[in-house]
């Protein structure tokens, strides 16, 4: 574990592209949650192999 003094110090290491925002870098927060339900929706869980899914 290497730890920066500051954002600055951090982007010598990593691209800013790469970096959430709180760290200097560019990379927006994105919310998981809205992810999680779209992954989850019924319709993207009836099928299951190819085959309808076995309850």
């Amino acid at each position: 574990v290497h730890f920066h003094s500051s954002n600055e110090a951090l982007l010598k290491f990593f691209p800013k592209a790469v970096l959430p925002v709180e760290f200097g870098g560019d990379l927006q927060n994105y919310d998981m949650y809205d992810w999680l339900r779209k992954a989850t929706e019924p319709a993207k869980l009836e099928v299951l192999g190819g085959r309808p899914r076995q309850i």
